[in-house]
């Protein structure tokens, strides 16, 4: 059950779905990517599950986008969501008063 707060804010539930969207996410970053980013940066693989979760259960919700602050979600491939900075929302968007989760 996903619940849409009033404030525009999503619950949804890590489910059955979006577990199998996660070892998605997961086997695609975390096996057949190239380690060389994770080594480099450091990323352990704890990280990168907490970060594929919220992806994870952004796509199970059918978002359209995950908007984040956190420049380690960059690394995840687009292909399952597109992935934003939060100063890439679009300003009309904004000043025409929408929520982020319309």
């Amino acid at each position: 059950m996903i619940l849409l707060l009033d404030n525009g804010l999503i619950i949804c539930p890590f489910g059955r779905r979006a577990s199998m969207i996660l070892s998605r996410i997961l086997h695609q970053q975390y096996f057949t990517k190239d380690k060389q980013y994770k080594n480099q940066h450091n990323i352990v693989k704890a990280k990168m599950k907490y970060d594929a979760m919220l992806l994870a259960c952004a796509v199970d919700a059918g978002a359209s986008c995950f908007y984040t602050i956190d420049a380690d979600f960059k690394k995840y491939d687009t292909g399952f969501i597109p992935i934003l900075n939060l100063d890439e929302t679009p300003i009309d968007y904004i000043e025409s008063g929408g929520k982020l989760f319309d």
